[in-house]
């Protein structure tokens, strides 16, 4: 699982975390709105990646390639979120293959206020 997790790009296509994230949202979570900055140059340095909304909850997640820490910005912005309450992440290949961004998702989504 490790080569596999090691070998999958961070974005770029089929086969890609990126690819694989878009699909899951499509197919598995489809009530979950979310924002991805295709083009981080025209965003704020180091914001993450994606930002997903469920019925009560947001989550904004950098997308990194197996073995790759985020860099300083996004390590700065992941910080700031996480001390405003939010939830904030990283998510790698080897999170896809362990089910682990499949169970944040479903978290996500099932969320709901109380009568």
């Amino acid at each position: 699982m490790d080569l596999l997790a090691a070998m999958m790009p961070e974005n770029g296509g089929k086969g890609s975390l990126d690819y694989a994230l878009r699909k899951m949202l499509k197919d598995d979570f489809p009530d979950i709105l979310w924002q991805h900055n295709s083009d981080s140059r025209r965003a704020h340095a180091g914001f993450p990646d994606w930002c997903l909304l469920g019925p009560r909850r947001l989550m904004f997640r950098e997308l990194k390639r197996q073995g790759h820490k985020p860099t300083p910005g996004q390590a700065e912005w992941l910080a700031a979120l996480r001390r405003a309450g939010e939830d904030a992440g990283v998510w790698t290949p080897i999170d896809l293959l362990t089910g682990r961004i499949a169970r944040e998702l479903s978290v996500l989504a099932s969320v709901r206020s109380t009568p």
